[in-house]
Protein backbone atom coordinates (compact mmCIF):
# COMPACT_ATOMS: atom_id res chain seq x y z
CA UNK A 1 0.00 0.00 0.00
CA UNK A 2 2.81 2.38 0.92
CA UNK A 3 4.52 1.64 -2.40
CA UNK A 4 1.33 2.57 -4.29
CA UNK A 5 1.01 5.85 -2.36
CA UNK A 6 4.68 6.74 -3.00
CA UNK A 7 4.44 5.84 -6.68
CA UNK A 8 1.24 7.85 -7.03
CA UNK A 9 2.79 10.85 -5.24
CA UNK A 10 5.89 10.70 -7.43
CA UNK A 11 3.74 10.60 -10.55
CA UNK A 12 1.69 13.60 -9.39
CA UNK A 13 4.82 15.62 -8.59
CA UNK A 14 6.41 14.76 -11.95
CA UNK A 15 3.20 15.70 -13.78
CA UNK A 16 3.03 19.00 -11.90
CA UNK A 17 6.65 19.84 -12.69
CA UNK A 18 6.19 19.00 -16.37
CA UNK A 19 3.10 21.22 -16.54
CA UNK A 20 5.03 24.11 -14.95
CA UNK A 21 8.17 23.78 -17.12
CA UNK A 22 8.10 25.75 -20.36
CA UNK A 23 8.86 23.63 -23.39
CA UNK A 24 11.71 25.15 -25.36
CA UNK A 25 10.99 25.69 -29.04
CA UNK A 26 13.57 24.04 -31.30
CA UNK A 27 16.09 26.49 -32.76
CA UNK A 28 15.36 27.93 -36.19
CA UNK A 29 16.62 30.50 -38.66
CA UNK A 30 14.40 33.27 -39.97
CA UNK A 31 14.54 33.50 -43.75
CA UNK A 32 12.71 35.55 -46.36
CA UNK A 33 11.35 34.19 -49.63
CA UNK A 34 9.58 35.68 -52.57
CA UNK A 35 7.21 33.12 -54.11
CA UNK A 36 6.47 33.30 -57.85
CA UNK A 37 2.85 33.60 -58.99
CA UNK A 38 2.86 30.26 -60.83
CA UNK A 39 4.07 26.78 -59.92
CA UNK A 40 6.30 24.99 -62.44
CA UNK A 41 6.79 21.36 -63.36
CA UNK A 42 9.65 19.83 -61.37
CA UNK A 43 11.14 16.39 -60.84
CA UNK A 44 11.44 15.17 -57.28
CA UNK A 45 9.88 11.86 -56.41
CA UNK A 46 8.15 11.69 -59.75
CA UNK A 47 6.92 14.70 -61.73
CA UNK A 48 4.98 17.33 -59.81
CA UNK A 49 4.39 21.09 -59.60
CA UNK A 50 6.71 23.09 -57.36
CA UNK A 51 6.58 26.59 -55.99
CA UNK A 52 9.26 28.85 -57.44
CA UNK A 53 11.21 31.02 -55.01
CA UNK A 54 13.94 33.60 -54.59
CA UNK A 55 15.55 33.95 -51.19
CA UNK A 56 16.59 37.41 -49.98
CA UNK A 57 17.72 39.45 -47.00
CA UNK A 58 17.03 43.05 -46.08
CA UNK A 59 19.93 45.50 -45.96
CA UNK A 60 20.30 48.23 -43.32
CA UNK A 61 18.03 50.51 -45.41
CA UNK A 62 15.26 47.92 -45.64
CA UNK A 63 15.97 47.12 -49.30
CA UNK A 64 15.79 43.54 -50.58
CA UNK A 65 19.07 41.91 -51.54
CA UNK A 66 18.44 38.68 -53.44
CA UNK A 67 20.68 35.70 -52.77
CA UNK A 68 19.76 34.40 -56.21
CA UNK A 69 18.37 36.23 -59.25
CA UNK A 70 16.73 33.18 -60.80
CA UNK A 71 13.64 31.33 -59.62
CA UNK A 72 14.43 27.99 -57.99
CA UNK A 73 12.19 24.98 -57.36
CA UNK A 74 10.99 24.65 -53.79
CA UNK A 75 10.57 20.94 -53.12
CA UNK A 76 9.70 21.34 -49.43
CA UNK A 77 6.23 22.67 -48.51
CA UNK A 78 5.83 25.75 -46.32
CA UNK A 79 3.57 24.85 -43.41
CA UNK A 80 0.76 27.38 -43.02
CA UNK A 81 1.14 28.84 -46.53
CA UNK A 82 -1.50 28.34 -49.20
CA UNK A 83 -0.37 29.34 -52.67
CA UNK A 84 -2.84 31.20 -54.87
CA UNK A 85 -2.07 31.24 -58.61
CA UNK A 86 -1.33 34.66 -60.13
CA UNK A 87 -0.25 36.03 -56.75
CA UNK A 88 3.35 36.73 -55.88
CA UNK A 89 4.02 36.52 -52.14
CA UNK A 90 6.74 37.80 -49.86
CA UNK A 91 7.10 35.57 -46.79
CA UNK A 92 8.96 35.49 -43.50
CA UNK A 93 9.63 31.85 -42.67
CA UNK A 94 11.02 29.84 -39.78
CA UNK A 95 13.52 27.31 -41.15
CA UNK A 96 14.18 24.30 -38.91
CA UNK A 97 17.02 21.87 -39.59
CA UNK A 98 15.87 18.24 -39.49
CA UNK A 99 18.37 15.91 -37.89
CA UNK A 100 18.71 12.58 -39.67
CA UNK A 101 16.09 13.15 -42.39
CA UNK A 102 14.83 10.19 -44.41
CA UNK A 103 16.88 9.52 -47.56
CA UNK A 104 14.08 10.78 -49.81
CA UNK A 105 13.03 13.59 -47.44
CA UNK A 106 14.01 17.16 -46.85
CA UNK A 107 16.68 18.21 -44.37
CA UNK A 108 14.70 21.36 -43.59
CA UNK A 109 11.19 22.20 -42.38
CA UNK A 110 9.64 25.54 -43.34
CA UNK A 111 6.91 27.17 -41.25
CA UNK A 112 5.22 30.39 -42.30
CA UNK A 113 5.78 33.09 -39.71
CA UNK A 114 4.22 35.99 -41.62
CA UNK A 115 2.94 36.76 -45.09
CA UNK A 116 4.49 40.20 -45.57
CA UNK A 117 3.06 41.10 -48.97
CA UNK A 118 0.92 39.61 -51.73
CA UNK A 119 0.35 41.12 -55.14
CA UNK A 120 -1.58 39.99 -58.20
CA UNK A 121 0.77 39.48 -61.15
CA UNK A 122 -0.37 38.92 -64.73
CA UNK A 123 1.70 37.26 -67.45
CA UNK A 124 4.77 37.10 -65.25
CA UNK A 125 6.71 34.04 -64.11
Amino acid sequence: MLKKVLASSSLMIASHLMAQSPVAEPSYDTIFMEIAPQKRTCHGIGVTKCLQYKQFIFDENGQKIYRNNEWYNLYTPIEGYEHKPSRQATLRIKSYAIANPPMDGSSVRYVLEKQIKTEVVKNKR
